[in-house]
């Protein structure tokens, strides 16, 4: 059997009384439930249809998709707002190669997205709203303690306590607290650029652009002033660019296959914070799941001294795609 759930950003509050609201459609029950995300979503009201007790997924769809339509008609009439979400079940979902559903033990865990969703029924599914829900739930006890003991007991003093390295390492856990996808993104990426901000030009380096800066002056084109606010500029080049100085890091540390990946990651990371696209978590909640991965790998790697002894089973939390990733 199965379920259609229809999950709907409205502009206004509806005066839904108790925990949900229900009412029959063509002879099938349909719930109204308006589940509390004002602190993830303050300036938006969110609802949830869903019907179940479907044959097959076909007529769960075509239900589902009917009443998304039926939606839109009635908000209109009634001067509401409603946005149906493009999502569909043929959408990427936030978990592992783009499922929309993964299992952990006896648990069965699916994601909320904003759109049309059709699911086979379980009396066990538990839905998680983002990927900080699903790729942490749930969390193995003895595996932090694990990691707090093997730190604690492999130093005599804090070794990151008073450094930039603790600015670092308080970055990439805030990254981790960020139940939005693209806010998790962003920090995540600005950690590792922080872990760069420290690269410089070699002595050569510096020489050339000396000598540019140079045989610009000497050069007849242009006049005087123009020419010397050139070789001013070019004087003042004394900072690496934050791409030149990720790659410098990745070099450091052994990571130079990474380049290309990195490229990527902060080029979709850049298309889809910048161009606004809406109705994009799916893509915003994968990117997020990428940039962990990567970034999480970067910083322990480059903080290996002093994070050392590392836990045995590493790519089970900062797993990276493709096989012989990582040294």
């Amino acid at each position: 059997m199965y379920c259609t759930l229809l999950r709907l950003r409205l502009a206004g509050q509806l005066n839904i009384h108790g925990s949900q609201h229900r009412f029959v459609l063509a002879g099938r029950s349909v719930s109204v439930v308006a589940p509390d995300l004002a602190a993830d979503y303050p300036d938006a009201y969110w609802i949830s249809m869903r019907a179940c007790g479907f044959e097959t997924e076909e007529e769960a769809l075509a239900f589902g998709t009917l009443l998304s339509e039926s939606c839109q008609v009635s908000s209109v009439l009634h001067r509401l707002g409603l946005d149906p979400g493009v999502e569909t079940p043929s959408t990427p979902g936030f978990f592992e190669r783009g499922a929309k559903q993964a299992r952990v033990g006896a648990r069965s865990l699916r994601g909320i997205y904003h759109g049309l969703d059709v699911y086979a029924e379980d009396p066990g599914m538990e839905f998680v709203r983002n990927i900080s829900n699903a790729l942490y739930i749930p969390f193995p006890t003895q595996d932090f303690i694990a990691g707090i003991k093997r730190h604690f007991e492999s130093n005599h003093a804090p070794v990151l306590l008073g450094a930039a390295n603790e600015n670092v390492l308080r970055l990439f856990n805030e990254a981790l607290l960020q139940r939005e996808p693209t806010s998790r993104t962003v920090l995540l990426i600005s950690t590792v650029e922080m872990l760069s901000q420290d690269q410089e030009w070699t002595d050569a380096q510096r020489g050339m652009l000396k000598e540019t800066a140079d045989h610009v002056r000497s050069r007849q084109t242009g006049s005087s002033a123009e020419r010397e606010e050139v070789a001013s500029a070019i004087e003042k080049l004394y900072r690496l660019s934050l791409r030149q100085g990720v790659f410098r890091l990745l070099q450091k540390i052994g990571l130079s296959h990474l380049r290309k990946t990195w490229d990527d990651l902060y080029d979709e990371r850049c298309r889809l914070v910048h161009a606004n696209e809406p109705n994009q978590q799916a893509r915003h909640a994968a990117l997020a799941d990428r940039a962990t991965a990567v970034c999480g790998r970067i910083l322990i790697a480059a903080l290996r001294d002093v994070l050392n002894p590392l836990p045995e089973d590493l790519e089970t939390w900062y797993s990276l795609a493709g096989p012989n990733e990582m040294p």
